[in-house]
């Protein structure tokens, strides 16, 4: 894989993946997290910043949201890297039961081969996005999650959901979801470990089996995720 791959991937992770809590920072403004996959000729990393705009992630209000991601991928006769950067700007809602949550806003991809062939979509791409999500609120002992995302760039969209319990110092259950665009189309399904404390940071955990096409060719394998987060 290329270094300018390299160099631009950590490059828009960076500003994510490295905080400066400031003193006077309100309680739990602030959610950071950060994730890392792997599954057979696939490797990924995320970062997510959500801030709200009333100073509480707990009560309805404006928010805004950057996620950076980069995924390496070994295709049959290239290596190709894929960072993402989106910023978006929405609401949230709760009730007794439920949190929903609604954002909108710019996304941008930069695709780059080590090998492009002829039918190779290679280049940097920007456009609009929408996601949204609904889950049960902190209280509840029923864990139930069910996300999805939509992107103008090469007509990205994704689902997943979680359904578990939230046990004495940690959450299991069971995932799942599925994906696609102009190049790709896969599902998944797994279990899922999260709410983990060590500290201020809770650790989660996934395995699975992922099935589908990356690019100009198909394979299912296992997965594995590992991720940490943090509200300030």
């Amino acid at each position: 894989m290329g270094r300018g791959v390299v160099m631009g991937w950590l490059a828009l992770l960076a500003p994510a993946l490295v905080v400066v809590v400031p003193a006077h920072a309100a309680p739990k403004a602030n959610q950071v997290s950060v994730s890392l996959g792997a599954s057979d000729g696939s490797t990924s990393a995320r970062s997510t910043w959500i801030h709200a705009w009333n100073g509480n992630l707990s009560k309805d209000g404006f928010l805004s949201r950057f996620d950076a991601a980069f995924t390496g991928l070994s295709l049959d006769s290239s290596d190709l890297g894929i960072a993402r950067g989106d910023l978006l700007v929405g609401y949230q809602w709760h009730t007794d039961a439920l949190r929903l949550r609604l954002m909108g806003g710019a996304s941008i991809v930069n695709r780059e081969f080590s090998n492009p062939g002829p039918t190779a979509i290679a280049g940097t791409f920007a456009g609009f996005k929408v996601s949204g999500q609904i889950s049960t609120n902190s209280a509840s002992k029923l864990l139930l999650s069910a996300s999805g995302a939509y992107s103008t760039v090469l007509r990205q969209y994704s689902t997943s959901f979680q359904a578990g319990w939230k046990f004495a110092g940690f959450n299991a259950g069971i995932e799942g979801g599925f994906g696609g665009s102009d190049t790709y189309k896969g599902e998944k399904v797994g279990v899922f470990l999260s709410g983990i404390k060590i500290g201020l940071i809770s650790l989660g955990s996934s395995v699975g089996y992922s099935f589908g096409g990356d690019e100009e060719q198909s394979k299912n394998s296992p997965y594995a995720d590992l991720s940490a987060s943090l509200q300030f």
